[in-house]
Order: C-alpha cells, then structure tokens, then sequence
C-alpha cells in the first residue's frame, strides 16, 4: 500500500481555499436541495461518487498504479431488508464489490459539512482501496 494512500491535510487545504469548510456536502454536490430528514439512496450515492473524484483529484485520496477514478463505484444495499442498509465499493478491475461501511444514510446526513468529520471517515476508503489487489 503506498504510504500516502490518504491525505486528509490535502482535503482540508482544498476545502479552506475555496471557502467551503461549513458548505454541506449535499448543498455542493447536489443539483437540487434534499427533501428530507434523511438523504435518499440516489442522492447519497451521487455526493459519494462526486466526492471520490475530489478526493483524487485533490490528491487526497492516491489511487494504485494503473487505477483510475472510473474504475471504482458506490452503492447502498439492502441488508436483511431496507430497514437496514450497507454501503458497497465495485472495483471494475477485479469484478468484486464489498461492503465498506453500514448504515451509510444514518452516518451522512443532508448537513453532514465538506469540513466535518463525515467526509475525513470517507475519505479513508482510499486505504481500502490501495489494500486490496484487483
């Protein structure tokens, strides 16, 4: 695994800059404004997938030699029902997809912040990433 698989300074250097450190992540990276208490599936998997991109792009997140952004996708799940959910990462490298972390719409809210401790406990999935062999 590279040593600097994540960089959360890197984060927080491209959030101070631009001004964004209380902006939430669904005011950012959504076209329109949350309904609910609650993020829906398709809302919450959109600012996850947005997210990812800044990561890398940002050099928050280092990717293995010969990944790229597009070969990884997120997507909540069923468990035991809808009542229960799981966050799941794809690596279209390797054709496997794994749970990554639970209760995804229970840990991001609709103002869950760019600067809060949500998006550094997501930023860590580049370890995940840089963990596994495709």
């Amino acid at each position: 695994m590279p040593q600097n698989a994540v960089d959360s300074g890197a984060w927080d250097n491209f959030v101070s800059s631009q001004g964004l450190g209380t902006t939430s992540l669904a005011k950012y990276y959504l076209k329109e404004p949350p309904s609910g208490k609650q993020l829906s599936r398709v809302e919450l998997e959109e600012i996850l997938h947005e997210l990812f991109q800044d990561f890398v792009a940002t050099g928050s997140v280092s990717l293995p030699p010969g990944a790229s952004v597009g070969d990884f996708s997120f997507a909540i799940r069923d468990e035991e029902g809808p009542v229960k959910e799981g966050l799941y990462m794809a690596d279209k490298r390797s054709g496997k997809e794994e749970r990554i972390k639970g209760s995804p719409r229970v840990w991001m809210l609709p103002q869950s912040q760019m600067q809060g401790w949500e998006a550094h406990d997501f930023c860590g999935v580049g370890h995940i990433i840089n963990a596994r062999k495709p």
